[in-house]
């Protein structure tokens, strides 16, 4: 009472019209770790049911911390110990209670609002600094809202069945696919957007609506009113999480995981539903719920058919939206079902490529600090083998860019997880641009995500020069001129596709018939043909880099037989193509896009000028990659009579470097080369073309590169 006194506000009377409340807490002083584990523990720890109430108790519960998630962090850091009935259950211990507890100061949108009001940590100070201040935020929420004798202590349905692990294991099942129902009542793009604000939630008409419609009369329904209104009174957190005797206050909107328990109230209430895999003379066919007696079993085959009515709401609203053409615009990753069971896996995917860790338990993927340069997104799409003729390096550089936003240049930005699943998303569209948007983001997921959790990617010389950030300039510099040079020595290829992605026919065209015929099919630039097939197939034709077509890229730029040898090019392209352990394909079948193309003139550029007589001369790896571009200038004046149009950069770094010191002819190169490159100037001079390679499209093939 004299803290109320100094605000103020001591000496006001109560409103005649309403019950005085207790006074509430306004610090954290008094909260610590052990007394909320004396709280709520049980014999050996806490289970899951009391750490779920521990939650909901003290208001902690928001879209950014839901059930599942504080079910999944339950069973991560649980450990088993004696139920005292000759068996063992898991319970979080202390120090397993008091990282659970940081975790959720860590991803809760709600504990910064409340530390912030309490004063914001200087910029530049330790991750340890902010930790603490978002560990005072907690506590302050905890003590302002957990009180001694919360209302929902004697609800038994609650207690007894909602919080139950049975119950609770079948709702982590479908968070997911419940989340895409939330999100489109919210009319929210993605979930990461209902994440970062806590005030964002269903309003309650529309929870109404939506609670109205959970049971429909096919199913046994309609929903009773007395359940309806009984859902959303106990439901709502904040008027059940006080003292009997307090005015409810609460605006009636809400939550995710307050959605989430109204819908399991209603779901295991007195309406009827229809279990339709039961025969009609079944007492259990058609029937309400009686927690005093009926069994878990019964109470999941009811959650089965509320959660499957849930799902088609969702896919006919889709529908509606789709009518309207514009549907696939809005898709994300979230809307994805094969994403609903996968999220984990993909998370570990980001961790994993953000931190450089190996795949482990101990893998923090929760962390929401976590962010992915942009050499990492090119790694990841490289080893997620995703890459091919429509998703090349500079189309990621692209997607990165526009992801990122703000016109920020990707070497000098990273992504979150959220923005990253929105680069996937698009990349998606592009490369099955003949799919449904929730056909490609299906596939993204299921060929190329799920299979690289848990997969490493071992990397090797290429790889380790490539994924750098100078270097990768580099080659998205030249990779479009590589491609148009490319258009020359390419394959027709016929394949048909079905509706879920899946190869079914491909046969080579370009190759075959005369010689002058695979001259023209060599020169022409092949389009890209849609149309459709019976069985509701796709054909169409695609230009692709067979192992035969690089050969003679390779002999055109005069690597061979100049810097290795023919029976080479099979090793040097298996590397490249197949580098993806989860995607292996016979060379002779595989096909290469632009992005390995430069890949294995980097591969030949390590073998090739690593002999003699070019060992001395090109020592460093730069000097053999940059004398590698040098013979694609000479090649690409031979093609098209005309330099490299190159892009100048908007920075020149090396205007400030010197000569001096260098006394090597291999960093007096090195030098020269870095400061034409970053001018937009060729790397040679092509004054005299009679003393380059001529082209070798007059030339015939021979038998070993046919």
């Amino acid at each position: 009472m004299g803290d109320a006194k100094a605000d103020g506000k001591g000496s006001q009377a109560p409103s005649p019209s309403q019950t005085p409340a207790p006074q509430q807490k306004s610090k954290g002083d008094g909260v610590t770790v052990e007394g909320l584990f004396e709280r709520y523990r049980d014999d050996t720890g806490i289970p899951l049911d009391s750490f779920l109430k521990f939650f909901r108790d003290a208001l902690l519960f928001h879209n950014a911390w839901t059930y599942g998630q504080a079910a999944t962090c339950f069973f991560e850091m649980a450990s088993h110990q004696p139920d005292g009935q000759g068996g063992s259950e898991p319970v979080l211990l202390l120090e397993n209670f008091r990282k659970a507890c940081k975790r959720y100061t860590r991803q809760s949108a709600l504990v910064a609002d409340v530390a912030a009001t309490m004063g914001r940590p200087p910029d530049g100070v330790s991750q340890d600094a902010i930790d603490e201040w978002r560990w005072t935020g907690f506590t302050a929420m905890v003590g302002t809202n957990l009180q001694p004798e919360p209302r929902s202590k004697d609800d038994m349905l609650l207690n007894n069945w909602l919080l139950s692990t049975p119950i609770q294991m079948a709702v982590l099942e479908s968070e997911y696919a419940i989340r895409r129902v939330y999100r489109r009542l919210c009319n929210a793009p993605t979930w990461y957007e209902l994440e970062i604000d806590p005030q964002r939630k269903v309003s309650k008409m529309e929870l109404s609506r939506m609670l109205r419609e959970l049971i429909p009369r096919d199913k046994g329904g309609p929903l009773r009113p007395d359940d309806l209104s009984n859902a959303v009174r106990t439901g709502n957190h904040e008027n059940t999480s006080r003292e009997p005797g307090w005015r409810d206050t609460s605006s009636g909107d809400a939550t995710f995981p307050e959605f989430l328990e109204m819908t399991l109230r209603c779901t295991l209430g007195t309406s009827s539903i229809t279990i339709q895999d039961k025969d009609p003379g079944d007492p259990d066919y058609s029937r309400g719920f009686e927690p005093s007696t009926d069994g878990v079993a019964y109470a999941v085959e009811r959650l089965k058919v509320v959660l499957t009515v849930l799902e088609e709401w969702y896919l006919l609203d889709l529908e509606r939206e789709n009518a309207k053409g514009s549907v696939d615009n809005k898709l994300s990753m979230d809307d994805s079902p094969i994403y609903d069971n996968a999220y984990t896996d993909v998370q570990m995917v980001f961790a994993h490529y953000c931190t450089g860790d190996a795949y482990s338990s101990a893998l923090d993927y929760t962390n929401p600090n976590l962010r992915l340069s942009g050499t990492g997104v090119f790694r990841l799409c490289r080893d997620a083998g995703f890459m091919d003729q429509r998703v090349n390096l500079t189309v990621v550089r692209d997607a990165y860019v526009r992801a990122v936003g703000g016109g920020v240049a990707w070497w000098a930005s990273s992504l979150n997880y959220d923005s990253l699943k929105r680069l996937l998303v698009s990349l998606a569209k592009l490369k099955y641009v003949d799919c449904r948007g929730i056909v490609a983001i299906n596939l993204m997921v299921q060929k190329y995500l799920v299979p690289m959790a848990y997969m490493e990617v071992a990397e090797n010389e290429v790889s380790a020069f490539v994924f750098q950030e100078r270097n990768l300039k580099l080659l998205l510099l030249y990779e479009k001129h590589v491609e148009k040079m490319l258009n020359r020595f390419t394959t027709s290829r016929e394949i048909t596709m079905d509706e879920t992605g899946s190869e079914i026919i491909s046969h080579e065209g370009a190759h075959e018939g005369e010689e002058g015929g695979r001259r023209k099919g060599r020169r022409e630039t092949p389009s890209w043909l849609t149309e459709r097939a019976a069985g509701g197939a796709n054909v169409r034709t695609v230009k692709v880099v067979t192992l035969i077509d690089i050969t003679s890229f390779l002999r055109c730029l005069n690597i061979l037989p100049d810097l290795i040898m023919t029976d080479e090019v099979p090793l040097v392209f298996n590397s490249i193509v197949n580098c993806v352990p989860s995607q292996q394909i016979p060379i002779n079948d595989a096909s290469m896009c632009v992005s390995q193309v430069m890949m294995t003139l980097i591969h030949a550029a390590f073998l090739g000028f690593s002999r003699p007589p070019y060992a001395a001369k090109y020592a460093t790896q730069t000097g053999k990659v940059l004398s590698m571009f040098g013979r694609v200038e000479i090649a690409y004046h031979n093609i098209f009579n005309k330099f490299i149009p190159l892009e100048t950069p908007d920075s020149f770094p090396s205007q400030h470097l010197s000569l001096l010191g260098l006394t090597l002819e291999g960093g007096l190169r090195d030098f020269l080369f870095q400061r034409r490159i970053e001018r937009g100037m060729p790397l040679v001079s092509l004054d005299n073309k009679n003393s380059h390679p001529r082209l070798l499209e007059d030339e015939p093939f021979s038998d070993a590169e046919r």
